[in-house]
C-alpha cells in the first residue's frame, strides 16, 4: 500500500505542470458555458436531427424492400418478396446514400 502511495505521489509531482494546464483549460470551458448557455443545446438538437433522419431512412428502406412482388409458395406459411434488378440496385444505392447522409449530418 505504501508503494502505491509513493508511486502516486511521484506521478503527481511529475505531472504537476500538465495538471495546472488542465485546470486552466477547464476554467476556460466553464466560463464559456457560463457566458453561452445556448451551447448546451447543440448536442440534443443534433441528436434529434440524427434520430429523425434515421427514422425516415428506416421507413423509406421498408417501403423500398416491400416494393417487389409477393411470391407465395405452398411449403411456407409466409410469402417472400421478389425484387427486380432495378429495385436491388436501388436498395444498395439507398443504403450507401443513407450512410453518407448520416455522416454528412454528423460532420455539419
Amino acid at each position: 500500500m505504501l508503494g502505491l502511495f509513493l508511486l502516486s505521489l511521484i506521478g503527481l509531482c511529475c505531472f504537476c505542470k500538465k495538471i495546472e494546464v488542465l485546470i486552466v483549460i477547464l476554467k476556460c470551458a466553464a466560463h464559456f458555458v457560463g457566458d453561452t448557455p445556448c451551447a448546451l443545446l447543440v448536442p440534443p438538437v443534433f441528436f434529434l436531427c440524427g434520430f429523425a433522419f434515421f427514422m425516415l431512412w428506416c421507413v423509406l428502406a421498408v417501403f423500398l424492400y416491400t416494393s417487389g412482388t409477393v411470391d407465395k409458395t405452398n411449403s411456407m406459411p409466409f410469402g417472400q418478396f421478389k425484387h427486380t434488378k432495378m429495385v436491388y440496385y436501388m436498395f444498395w444505392y439507398f443504403l450507401f446514400g443513407g450512410l453518407w447522409g448520416f455522416a454528412m449530418l454528423l460532420a455539419v
